[in-house]
């Protein structure tokens, strides 16, 4: 399975979220000076977060593009295999696509390879399901998926948008914005933290309690690390 990023929010989108005022304020920083060094530890904030890459949070939060491929039609499986003592994962036919990082916004497409040549699935052939957890392309009824080359691993591309929505939107949840400023000052704190010091870490601790308590009810489990 792969996942491109094909259009990420912007750096006016992310600071639409928590500007570089609105963190100084949260600091009681009245100068300018660094303004530039507020605003990059507000984007790295962001991209730990809810990073279009997979942030913490395993969800997105401003509306971005992606694209999803795989080796066919398929899903993860795990099942007990004796040759190596425990548990393995394995991809097996599905009638139902999980999509991952919600919240799934809309599908705009899905293609597979036939013959080497990408072709457009009708959608009249599946359904698109959305959920706060993980969206889904299903088989519609009485449907069933077009052979594809197995042996190819991106035979089949879902394109899809995923995201609560514009800066408003993501700015009115007041938890993840609240982890945001304490995850950006920290960051402004410790720009050049690069040694493991006993108050550090129990200050890291502190921040570490924060964004869980803050943001955690948001953060899902992973299904596609």
């Amino acid at each position: 399975m792969g996942l491109v990023v094909v259009t990420p929010p912007s750096e006016a989108e992310i600071l639409g979220v928590l500007s570089v005022a609105e963190l100084k304020l949260n600091m009681r920083v009245t100068h300018s000076v660094e303004d530039n060094v507020f605003k990059d530890a507000i984007l790295a904030a962001y991209d730990w977060l809810a990073g279009p890459e997979v942030g913490w949070l395993n969800r997105t939060l401003l509306t971005t593009t992606y694209k999803l491929t795989l080796p066919g039609f398929v899903k993860e499986e795990t099942y007990s295999n004796s040759t190596i003592g425990g548990p393995a994962t394995r991809l097996v036919p599905t009638s139902v696509v999980e999509i991952p990082l919600p919240p799934l916004a809309a599908v705009s497409g899905v293609t597979y390879l036939l013959n080497g040549v990408a072709t457009t699935l009708d959608p009249a052939g599946y359904v698109v399901t959305k959920s706060n957890l993980f969206g889904t392309v299903g088989l519609a009824y009485d449907s069933s998926w077009p052979s594809t080359i197995d042996t190819h691993p991106e035979a089949v591309e879902i394109s899809f948008t995923a995201g609560y929505g514009n800066a408003a939107v993501v700015k009115a949840k007041y938890g993840i914005r609240q982890a945001l400023k304490l995850l950006a000052g920290d960051a402004y704190r410790n720009r050049e933290d690069t040694y493991a010091e006993p108050r550090l870490v129990a200050v890291n601790r502190k921040i570490i309690n924060g964004v869980t308590r803050y943001a955690g009810r948001y953060r899902i489990e992973n299904k596609h690390a």
